[in-house]
């Protein structure tokens, strides 16, 4: 890849306009009055000095975990207070590169310098979260790492040769029967799925997402230090789990796509979105595959409801049967019978945990049968 910015590095004034406004909800903003100088590092080495006449606006936004390091900049440079020569090399500049990565501020009497973080979304030598805007008056550069990402964004550097190398490497190392060569075809045909699925998209609300969380705690299966990816509801409640967290695998496209996605940073970024797609691709990789997961796990689910239900009209039914029958002295054979029809077996499934089920119930239709065939008669009044 070449540190050509890509097409949408340019926005128009009121995409600008828009990401502007987002930002400065958690930005802070920099006296510029105090200022004499502001110093643009390009990672190409190049230098661009902005005297503070020239500097409209600045905000900055602080990493929580290095005050020196920005996850956020706004500057917004006034071209009719700069020479030409300053706007010519400053213009070209962001018209070719993408890559500034340290901000230097000389006040009267201190100089910070600050970092500034690049998107994981970013090839080496670009960039992806630095955007410029420019009309006759001003020239508006920002730069973000936001808390979430959209899929456009994903899917669009996610077969870049770095990153696919990257999440085909992960699932390689942990899983023996599957090869580097096997994970890049699986991420590739995902990618270009999920690709041509995005503009079918429904968008959900902002605070579902997928969440590509890492526990440092050990699990049921004794894993620690892993990806567990999974959808954030706070619509839903979890019956099994007060965190508010549901699988993704059977979750179709159309709704995956419609949400954003965050990676927790305590590991490799691309380790997380190489497991969250893993997830989602557990029972294949195109729509019409986990679609046919899914509706064959709705059947599995509603026929065991249905056995559920039975189980529950025939315990009524043994019910009435006891209590109108309790001086008959083969009552204790008729129990040994027939409850094992309303208790079991009742295994647990770990399958079917995130999807709410607990256990999947297996009903003896010989022995079902047979209790119909001679009490299914009893009155009504004994299941209502």
């Amino acid at each position: 890849m070449n540190s050509q910015p890509t097409p949408d590095q340019r926005l128009t004034n009121a995409e600008m306009t828009d990401k502007v406004t987002r930002l400065k909800t958690v930005s802070t903003p920099v006296d510029v009055t105090q200022l004499q100088e502001a110093k643009l590092h390009f990672k190409d080495q190049a230098d661009i000095l902005i005297p503070s006449r020239c500097v409209q606006e600045l905000e900055i936004k602080a990493d929580p975990e290095s005050e020196n390091r920005l996850k956020g900049l706004i500057l917004s440079i006034n071209l009719e207070d700069c020479n030409d020569e300053i706007v010519t090399i400053l213009t070209k500049q962001l018209q070719t590169k993408a890559d500034i990565d340290e901000l230097s501020l000389k006040f009267m009497d201190h100089t910070e310098q600050y970092e500034v973080v690049w998107s994981p979304l970013s090839t080496d030598e670009a960039n992806y979260s630095q955007k410029y805007a420019i009309t006759q008056e001003t020239v508006t550069i920002i730069a973000e790492i936001p808390k979430r990402y959209d899929w456009h964004d994903l899917l669009k550097v996610a077969e870049y040769p770095e990153f696919l190398n990257k999440m085909a490497t992960t699932v390689s190392d942990l899983y023996n029967d599957w090869s580097y060569e096997k994970a890049i075809e699986m991420f590739y045909a995902q990618i270009h799925e999920m690709s041509r699925l995005l503009p079918d998209a429904e968008i959900q609300d902002d605070r579902k997402y997928l969440w590509a969380r890492y526990r440092k705690e050990v699990d049921d299966d004794g894993w620690d230090d892993h990806w567990d990816p999974v959808i954030y509801d706070p619509f839903q409640e979890n019956e099994y789990s007060d965190d508010s967290v549901f699988a993704v695998d059977f979750v179709p496209y159309s709704e995956i796509l419609g949400m954003q996605v965050q990676v927790d940073s305590d590991g490799d970024f691309w380790d997380g979105i190489a497991w969250l797609l893993w997830e989602i691709s557990y029972d294949g990789v195109s729509d019409e595959d986990r679609n046919a997961a899914a509706q064959s796990l709705k059947v599995t689910i509603d026929d065991g409801l249905r056995e559920s239900k039975t189980m529950d009209e025939v315990a009524h039914r043994i019910d009435y049967y006891v209590t109108t029958h309790i001086t008959d002295p083969t009552l204790p054979d008729f129990v040994d019978r027939y409850w094992p029809l309303v208790t079991g077996p009742n295994e647990t499934d770990p399958m079917f945990l995130d999807m709410g089920v607990t256990h999947v119930a297996e009903l003896d239709e010989t022995l079902y049968h047979e209790f119909i065939e001679k009490f299914g008669a009893l009155t009504d009044s004994a299941i209502e």
